[in-house]
This record gives C-alpha cells, structure tokens and sequence, in this order.
C-alpha cells in the first residue's frame, strides 16, 4: 500500500497572504550562514556598485540581496524588518553621553522622516532581517557600525566591535555581555520601507532574469506577524 503524500508546507509572501509551498528546512550551519552573508554583500556591490543606490543605505541593500539568495538557495523565509538598532561603543557605561551608536526610527509622523520619504531617500532607521519560523534576528551589516559612527558622528569605538553579521535568537542576543545591541522592529516602519525599497527589490530580481514586482516584495516569506525584537539590554 503506498503511503499518501505528505501535503507541502503553508508559507507566507511578504504581504503576509498565505499561500501553498514548500516546508522551510531546517537551520542552516553557521558555515552556509557565513556565505550567504558574504556573497549578499558582494551582489549588492555588483547590483549597486558601492552598495549605494539614491540615498538608499548599505543595511538595506545587501538585507535585498540576502533575503533573495536564501529564498532562491535553502527557501529561507526571511522578511524584512525596519526599526532601530544600536550597538554599546563604549567599553562600559560611565555615564558618558553617546554610549551606543546606531539609528532610531523617528515615527512617520517626524517633519524630517515624512521629508524623506517624499524624496525617495531612506529616513533615519535600520533596516534588517528576520526568520518568522525560527524568530531569529538576521542583520549582515551588523559589523559596520564603527565605521560609520567615525564617520557620521566623529566618534572613536573603544569598546568591543559588533559581530561582523547577526543571525541569532533575540533571546541570545540580549545574553551578550559585550559588545551589547538591540533591534526593535517598527510595525509603522516596516510598510513604509518596503514601498521605498520596490524599485531596488526589482533590480535585484532583474539580475536574476525574475519579473519584477508591481507590490511589496513576494519572496517566501514566513509568519509576519512573528516579529523578533533584541530590545535594550
């Protein structure tokens, strides 16, 4: 007697709609991680050489560029998450000011966001990943943080350098004891971003040879209302 075929998986798109497809499979080895971040940030380059595209950041480039290799390669079901984010640049908190660097969503509602956002340029946010199924917060520009806290702000980084790419639990990443970070994702910033960023996810398809997409992205996506937050140690 021959067994009945086991019905594939339920995954969802970006938009959150609910369709037929494959079961994700499980964790990836820190290996394949390792050069799915790598080889997102060397596509990124080719598509937009710099990782620069009309005042759009580097975080949100190369996140386009590893959510479609881990959909096309392992059917990841990454999404994308956009909120603030920050790593401790000091060694330890002296009550100095500027203790973390990085970049906090100032709401919609903020003159200089909505400002903007009219022109196509990305507001001040981070941009990141996130696994749905597994609840793992994914962000391969992590590890240039100190780089551009020399440049933006002037200041050195003392203390302990941010990994060079994220791809854990919310609940290990608040275990850090040095250097510490955070991300909150933003259910008011996440759409936001989304739109500005579908003329770029289109050009990543296009290198592909894929057809573009009129609306936000429909890379498999996983369960968007399972949103990982690494909050403020």
């Amino acid at each position: 007697m021959k067994r009945p075929k086991q019905p594939k998986g339920t995954v969802r798109d970006r938009r959150g709609k609910q369709r037929r497809g494959p079961k994700p499979k499980g964790p990836l080895s820190r290996t394949k991680r390792r050069r799915l971040v790598e080889d997102a940030r060397r596509l990124a380059n080719v598509i937009w050489p710099g990782s620069t595209r009309d005042g759009l950041g580097s975080c949100s480039l190369v996140s386009i560029a590893l959510q479609i290799l881990a959909a096309r390669r392992h059917e990841l079901p990454l999404m994308l998450q956009v909120g603030s984010a920050a790593w401790r640049r000091l060694p330890e908190d002296n009550g100095e000011p500027d203790i973390d660097f990085g970049y906090h969503w100032q709401g919609a509602e903020d003159r200089t966001t909505r400002l903007l956002l009219q022109h196509g340029r990305l507001p001040e946010c981070h941009v990141w990943l996130a696994d749905g199924t597994t609840r793992e917060i994914i962000d391969p520009t992590s590890g240039d943080f100190p780089e551009l806290c020399r440049s933006l702000s002037g200041l050195d980084w003392p203390g302990p350098r941010p990994p060079a790419w994220v791809w854990e639990t919310a609940d290990r990443l608040r275990e850090r004891t040095a250097p510490r970070g955070f991300y909150i994702p933003s259910e008011e910033a996440t759409p936001l971003i989304d739109r500005l960023l579908m003329p770029a996810y289109n050009e990543a398809l296009a290198h592909f040879g894929l057809a573009p997409i009129p609306g936000p992205g429909q890379v498999e996506g996983g369960d968007t209302d399972a949103q990982p937050t690494g909050e403020r140690p």
